[in-house]
């Protein structure tokens, strides 16, 4: 099966873009986790409930946040608050290691340059 020049940069493309954003299950305990600013966090309670909070900040030995709907609608009514004894597993949202505008232009920029580089047949 061959590609058109075309279709095999929207596939490069496709392909590095789903790797860069990713959950990451963190080592250390809640109380370390949620000592700096954490923009989103998925917490699976002890009894297997998993929840994603947005910025959740550590209070008094509880984590306090936003919980976000099923949907992916964050509500700041939605608030909840979930002592450290209920976390068995605490994961952190890393958005990669480039953030996707830079990404995008110089995967675009490469794109280009390698169809400009293929000899028209």
């Amino acid at each position: 099966m061959k590609l058109s020049p075309r279709a095999s940069v929207l596939l490069l493309l496709a392909l590095l873009a789903s790797g860069c954003a990713q959950w990451r299950v963190e080592s250390v305990a809640p109380e370390q986790v949620f000592a700096a600013p954490v923009d989103k966090a998925m917490i699976v309670l002890v009894d297997s409930t998993t929840l994603i909070l947005h910025r959740p900040v550590l209070r008094d030995g509880v984590v306090v946040g936003t919980r976000e709907s099923i949907r992916g609608r964050v509500h700041p009514r939605d608030t909840v608050a979930i002592p450290l004894s209920a976390i068995a597993e605490t994961r952190t949202w890393y958005p990669g290691w480039v953030p996707l505008g830079p990404m995008a232009v110089i995967l675009g920029l490469a794109g280009l340059l390698f169809v400009a580089a293929r000899p028209s047949t």
